[in-house]
């Protein structure tokens, strides 16, 4: 059971809202509001007329009929699951990520005394559904160099944040949300070297990720962008507002705002670079990793460089550094050893 606001860009620029229900059967529907957004950045009745959305959407979400969370077991969850298999049509993957949002909830409702025991604890492994690792399909040089050239329709800084993660090898959620001051310059074995300070939860200690010289560059025209902003600013007697973040676009009005944002218009790019359906902003992980694995020929750099916790995660690009092992060897043949035997 869902109810999610969403919005429809109509042909005169305005933004049209509308609820996207799921009801307890699975059943999906669509409610027109009515209500619509100017589509300009910074009015103020687009904030009022979002809030009226917001507040049909509670509405609307607390008036479909409830499930006691007593009553949900071990039967329940496996039928829940069998469900979105069969009739939602959902991949085991996204069901997966369902199911571990559904057991947070559950754990919640535990730790606050709802609950003696969260339900999914009696779920035997082997009747869950289970994680499919997709395949790593990463870009190509030539594929990146054509993507280089190739973003002049892409928001400026979608396309910034894309290049800078492609050669950082940072995930979304932190470089979207990068900070300004994260961006830092430091010595390392006596040179003067421009990282990214990322705090690590356990330690509140920074761990520091070094810049390539495509890193900067992207970052460097993102403070071009901002100089630009600010001159343009003033020309027009306007007081500027300084964002504490790389790209303040992509957090407004909110992170999952601004990741919709992003989405859309990385899906027209893919449309435009004939990558429907492969082109997602998680490639820029998968292909980071496989430039830099045959670079270093070492997992564990890389498991550093990506922060995974564990270098198992890292494992899953081992066959890249096979191939790069294989082809070296074969080389050797280029000596001409076994000739005149």
């Amino acid at each position: 059971m869902s109810v999610k606001l969403r919005e429809k860009k109509l042909k005169d620029g305005r933004i049209s809202l509308y609820l996207d229900i799921y009801d307890q059967h699975g059943k999906r529907s669509y409610e027109t509001l009515y209500l619509y957004l100017s589509g300009k950045r910074g009015n103020p009745k687009d904030k009022e007329i979002r809030e009226i959305a917001e507040r049909t959407r509670l509405e609307q979400f607390t008036q479909m009929p409830t499930l006691p969370i007593g009553s949900i077991d071990r039967a329940f969850i496996l039928a829940f699951q069998q469900f979105m298999l069969d009739e939602i049509k959902n991949t085991s993957n996204t069901v997966v990520g369902k199911l571990k949002k559904f057991r947070t909830q559950l754990q919640e409702a535990k730790e606050e005394g709802l609950i003696t025991v969260n339900p999914f604890d009696n779920v035997p492994y082997h009747l869950r559904v289970k994680y499919k690792e997709p395949p790593i399909d990463p870009l190509t040089t030539e594929e990146i160099r054509e993507m280089m050239h190739n973003h002049d329709k892409l928001p400026a800084q979608i396309a910034q944040c894309f290049f800078v993660a492609l050669f950082t090898g940072l995930r979304w959620s932190d470089v979207s949300q990068l900070l300004k001051s994260r961006i830092q310059t430091i010595l390392i074995d006596g040179k003067r070297q421009k990282v990214v300070a990322i705090m690590v939860k356990k330690t509140e200690k920074p761990t520091y990720l070094p810049l390539s010289a495509e890193a900067i560059h992207y970052l460097t025209l993102r403070m071009l962008d901002v100089r630009k902003e600010v001159n343009q600013h003033r020309k027009l007697g306007l007081t500027y507002r300084h964002s504490e973040y790389v790209f303040p676009r992509l957090t407004q009005p909110n992170p999952k705002a601004g990741y919709g944002y992003m989405k859309s218009h990385l899906r027209k790019w893919a449309k435009s670079l004939g990558m429907e359906g492969r082109l997602t902003f998680h490639l820029t992980r998968h292909s980071f990793a496989t430039m830099m694995l045959p670079l270093v020929g070492d997992l564990r750099v890389v498991q550093k460089l990506l922060g995974h916790a564990d270098i198992a995660t890292t494992q899953r690009y081992a066959h890249v550094l096979d191939a790069y092992k294989a082809s070296a060897v074969n080389k050797i043949s280029a000596h001409n050893f076994l000739r005149g035997r």
